[in-house]
């Protein structure tokens, strides 16, 4: 009896390290409370302006402070003065953004709207490639 007691308090031992050192060396999970928002978003690109424009097609609102646009070298938007004055983005409003600046794309780019929520959650919630000129 001791024998198989020993046996079982060394594998409880070695399951516990184990989830212990993959807990330090892949970093803490962090799970948010709050999904991704389902949402409908279209890319209308204008080459010749270096624009495009975003519009919510429908699915469910979302606070526009929690939405980036996001290129191949970084941030182009943070997107906040999108959703019609109360910070909320609905189904057909619209936002257009210049993409001629830093960090700036070209075609072939792909661009993406990133989400973020509570704990710095963060997911993609619409993606299109940039048209070339």
């Amino acid at each position: 009896m001791t024998y198989a007691l020993g046996v079982l308090l060394l594998v409880a031992l070695t399951v516990l390290l184990a989830g212990i050192v993959a807990q330090v060396v892949f970093g803490v999970v962090i799970v948010s409370s709050e999904p991704a928002p389902s949402a409908k978003i279209s890319f209308a690109f204008d080459t010749g302006a270096e624009t495009v424009t975003l519009s919510h097609e429908g699915g469910q609102s979302f606070a526009a402070s929690s939405v980036r646009l996001v290129g191949p070298a970084g941030e182009l938007n943070d997107l906040d003065d999108w959703g019609g004055g109360d910070g909320r983005v609905t189904g057909g409003e619209q936002f257009t953004v210049d993409l001629s600046g830093p960090p700036g794309v070209v075609g072939g780019d792909t661009i993406r709207v990133v989400w973020t929520g509570q704990g710095e959650f963060s997911a993609t919630i619409a993606r299109a490639v940039v048209p070339s000129a």
